[in-house]
């Protein structure tokens, strides 16, 4: 099972590994949004209720390395394995041969791999942003909680943050009433903020149609997708700006929308 800390949440690991040891299915961690967050005071990526985790280093993620991502775990094996598949599935150590054939220049292609190698600039890149890593976290942190402090009142949901937990805020997405999502989102966008939607379903998409998936059985999906906004969370958010948003959002409401209970 592929679980997904969407917008650097941690999820509940722990009682998914419990279900994994019932149910005997291995766990892979999507931190795509979650480099750098904790759960139960254990960093996403120790990989002590998964199997392996992954991370993204796209330019928009937390820390960048120009593109790519990295893989962690905590099985040799699994370790092994995920080196020679970047490499073409070559392995060059001649204990692990399967021929016995030493001569200097052999070596041995034991998987159909690829070429995944991050290069020596990229990863250069990766290292000196991992460094300030606390620092972006900390002033996305900052900004989610100006946003919750000053929208607490309106009709909005924010996400759930799990005790012992740390979200990197990737995203800061809000719940709102279906029936205005839509027109809260043009509102928006009319005046040059750029809020977007974090996911449509992946079955609504052309290439799953002949698949014909029963919308009926995703019915959670469709009805976060029919609420969900995204505001902007970024590094360098000024203060002005983060307040501009926030007036909008409750001019809108103000005009548009009820007071919450």
């Amino acid at each position: 099972i592929i679980i997904v800390h969407l917008g650097g949440f941690p999820l509940n690991t722990q009682k998914i590994l419990k279900l994994s040891k019932k149910y005997k299915f291995k766990i892979i961690e999507d931190a795509s949004h979650a480099i750098g967050a904790v759960y139960k005071n254990d960093k996403i990526g120790s990989c002590k209720y998964s199997d392996i985790c992954i991370f993204s280093m796209h330019p928009v993620k937390i820390i960048t390395s120009g593109e790519g991502g990295l893989a962690t775990c905590n099985n040799q094996e699994l370790n092994k394995k995920m080196k020679l598949l970047r490499e073409h599935g070559i392995e060059r150590d001649k204990k692990k041969f399967k021929n016995q054939t030493f001569s200097p220049w052999i070596y041995e292609q034991q998987y159909l791999g690829y070429n995944y190698r991050l290069s020596d600039i990229h990863a250069a890149l990766g290292l000196n942003q991992l460094k300030r890593i606390n620092k972006f976290i900390n002033r996305r942190n900052y900004i989610a909680g100006i946003y919750k402090k000053e929208l607490k009142n309106l009709p909005i949901k924010f996400q759930t943050l799990l005790k012992d937990s740390v979200s990197t805020y990737h995203l800061f997405i809000i719940l709102v009433e279906k029936n205005i999502r839509n027109k809260l989102f043009k509102y928006l966008r009319n005046r040059n903020i750029l809020v977007n939607i974090h996911y449509i379903p992946i079955f609504i998409h052309p290439y799953h149609k002949p698949k014909k998936f029963n919308k009926n059985k995703f019915r959670n999906s469709l009805e976060y997708y029919s609420r969900a906004i995204s505001l902007p969370n970024y590094y360098n958010l000024s203060q002005k700006d983060l307040k501009k948003v926030i007036i909008l959002i409750k001019k809108f409401y103000k005009k548009y929308g009820s007071k919450k209970n």
